[in-house]
């Protein structure tokens, strides 16, 4: 009985034992496969899927549906603001989707609403937290103490990563029922990229697509915890349409000769088109324009902050050059005011990247843009 004693404690400690032994394995197992999936999320090629998850963890761009991304997909504007998005203790985004205070959609009587349009260096967000510093604000701020007594209202209809075309498109379906007395479009650097991309289309359907929001509900935590269950979601939405063409998806993909030689050949016909009859509209709704020109870094400095623009600083600046001409030709055609970046000393250490601007730089552009309208309101 002694003997049957000591082999059934044997027996107990070596099932602990292997418990512990299995818990362990199971464990360095799950830390590996973590490892590992890690490294084969890295270095896979970039894929829609992909792109949802890294959109969905940093926070830029998002149209996973997370609760808190501040851009959602729309059935006929291709994307926009969420309205109602607060970071940092504020709400970015009015109820509306501009960037601000909350505004009516009616005019307030005796008000002169002066409406931004342009893409993320007007929305200015996440460059500049506070809504009150950006250059519209600012803009406002400045036209009350040039004009006491007058009331004015700056709405910032910037759109990141918008192109002629969604301002186009979010002016014709929404922004114009605001009834602006001015308009001022500041457009000009995202139009760029579809320059380096293949088959060029005025209509930009060789670099946008449809898109489709993908849910990702209680699960998106997994995307920001687990290598593993990325690795998966980006596998399983691999092929699913965003709002930019799968291949080559990325400026940082193009060889920099290639991009180079695209924006060479390629006239911004697009670029031309949808400022025409934007700026048309706006004057046949009875508004007037102000265009002004993209405000850019210098050539050698367009990779800063952004290493997947390396090498491609020559073709950014010459498709720049391309699109500030066109606003010129546009604004001599219908004898719309241009405002020229030319005119203007943007320091160095003002960029954040090849185009963002730290408060200094977006405290410059307000004072250059002010200028513009002031002489506008002036003529009155």
């Amino acid at each position: 009985m002694y003997t049957s004693a000591i082999r059934w404690s044997v027996r107990v400690e070596k099932r602990k034992t292997d418990r512990v032994v299995f818990v362990a394995s199971t464990l360095l197992c799950l830390v590996l496969l973590e490892v590992a999936a890690g490294h084969l999320f890295r270095t896979t090629p970039m894929t829609s899927g992909k792109k949802l998850v890294l959109t969905a963890i940093s926070g830029r761009d998002r149209f996973v549906r997370v609760k808190d991304g501040f851009m959602q997909s729309h059935p006929y504007l291709l994307y926009t603001n969420r309205p109602g998005f607060a970071s940092d203790g504020v709400v970015q985004i009015n109820s509306l989707g501009y960037r601000g205070r909350e505004i009516t959609l009616e005019k307030p009587p005796g008000t002169y609403r002066i409406l931004a349009l342009g893409g993320s260096t007007t929305l200015s967000w996440p460059y500049i937290k506070d809504p009150n510093r950006t250059w519209t604000a600012q803009v406002e701020a400045g036209l009350s103490r040039r004009f006491p007594g007058r009331k004015f209202e700056v709405i910032n209809a910037g759109l990141p990563y918008g192109t002629s075309a969604e301002l186009l498109a979010g002016y014709m379906f929404r922004h114009r029922y605001l009834k602006p007395d001015l308009v001022i479009i500041h457009e000009g650097g995202n139009d760029v990229s579809p320059l380096m991309f293949e088959n060029y289309n005025p209509e930009y359907t060789h670099f946008r697509a449809s898109g489709v929001s993908v849910f990702a509900g209680r699960l998106a935590r997994l995307l920001l915890h687990s290598n593993v269950f990325r690795l998966l979601y980006s596998s399983f939405w691999k092929g699913v349409p965003s709002v930019y063409v799968s291949e080559p998806y990325d400026l940082g993909l193009i060889p920099p000769d290639l991009a180079l030689k695209r924006v060479q050949e390629t006239y911004p016909l697009g670029f031309e088109r949808n400022i025409d009859l934007l700026v048309r509209t706006i004057k046949q709704d009875g508004a007037r324009v102000l265009l002004v020109g993209f405000v850019a870094a210098r050539e050698e400095n367009m990779a800063k902050n952004r290493p997947d623009l390396a090498g491609l600083g020559k073709a950014i600046a010459l498709g720049i050059d391309k699109d500030l001409r066109v606003l010129e030709q546009i604004g001599a055609r219908y004898d719309v005011p241009y405002l020229s970046p030319a005119a203007v000393e943007f320091k160095d250490e003002w960029f954040l990247d090849s185009c963002h601007l730290t408060p200094e730089g977006e405290k410059a552009k307000a004072d250059w843009i002010l200028g513009g309208v002031v002489n506008m309101i002036g003529e009155n």
